[in-house]
């Protein structure tokens, strides 16, 4: 118990009570910082689900059409 009582004598509230303030406010802009970045990544990866749509989509009229080279049997067997 004295121990404890000395340990908490040496600690001085306000340096302690600063460095929360510091820890707090570095937190809150590190996280406003996250948040942007995550906003960031959701718009990429929303266009880049529209970009394989339009993909597929080119995809599928290349391959209905009878002169296209995905319907080239040569190609595909050097495809695999």
């Amino acid at each position: 118990m004295e121990m404890l009582i000395e340990i908490l004598n040496k600690f001085d509230i306000a340096n302690l009570f600063a460095m929360g303030i510091m820890f707090w406010f570095f937190y809150n802009r590190l996280d406003n910082k996250i948040d942007k970045i995550v906003k960031r990544l959701d718009k990429i990866e929303t266009e880049l689900h529209e970009l394989d749509k339009r993909l597929c989509r080119l995809e599928g009229a290349f391959s209905a059409k009878d002169c296209c080279m995905i319907k080239d049997e040569r190609v595909s067997r050097r495809a695999e």
